[in-house]
């Protein structure tokens, strides 16, 4: 039997920019689709109707550089501590999954 993974997806708030931060309401184990744009000129996360999130970096993606900064951008968009998130998938692709852990 196949199981059907569950993302989060985020509930936009009705006259609330997307780029305002949330409080995170969602469980451990969750996972965060993510679309990853380093090299970006203005850092910032935007949320999608789809239940993607587009980071936006302005670290290059050398060394880990640009998947750290998604790290804590995206923490710190959903109100968590950095360490509570756990890239799982897509290191060196745009398209990232990152779990929660705890």
């Amino acid at each position: 039997m196949n199981e059907v993974e569950s993302f989060f997806v985020p509930q936009p708030k009705a006259g609330v920019p997307q780029e305002t931060p949330v409080s995170w309401g969602g469980k451990p184990g969750d996972k965060l689709r993510v679309t990853a744009h380093p090299r970006a000129k203005c850092p910032r996360v935007v949320a999608g109707m789809d239940g993607t999130f587009n980071v936006y970096v302005v670290e290059p993606p050398e060394n880990g550089r640009a998947n750290r900064a998604i790290q804590k951008a995206l923490a710190d968009y959903l109100d968590m501590a950095p360490s509570l998130l756990t890239l799982v998938s897509g290191e060196s692709f745009k398209q990232k999954i990152f779990i929660v852990i705890r």
